[in-house]
């Protein structure tokens, strides 16, 4: 929708734990990035919505995630700006029936 109306986006992601920890192995979450012209710069955004546990409230100041990356559990936030879609990712969506069962046993860059 945002490149349908001519404002600059792309993708940002990031490796989480599927748990609280990283017993349950990995996933890739996606957060949305898009170019404030007005501001000269590029944002990243999480259009999850929030809920009890998870404030992403939207800000052109602070980034507001809904998980930040915790070093402790070896989950990164790559801080990117990618164009398209990752090929493993997509693959791995289009053949998977439940998302919840999705792992990740790779890292993006």
């Amino acid at each position: 929708m945002l490149r349908g109306n001519g404002i600059p986006s792309g993708i940002s992601y990031q490796k989480l734990t599927r748990a609280d920890d990283d017993s349950d192995g990995y996933i890739i979450h996606a957060l949305n990035t898009v170019y404030v012209s007005e501001l000269q710069k590029w944002i990243r955004l999480d259009a999850r919505g929030n809920k009890a546990t998870v404030h992403a409230e939207f800000s052109l100041e602070v980034e507001k995630l809904a998980f930040p990356a915790r070093e402790q559990y070896s989950e990164i936030d790559y801080h990117d700006n990618n164009s398209d879609l990752d090929e493993r990712l997509v693959k791995i969506l289009n053949e998977i029936d439940v998302v919840m069962n999705i792992r990740t046993d790779f890292e993006l860059k």
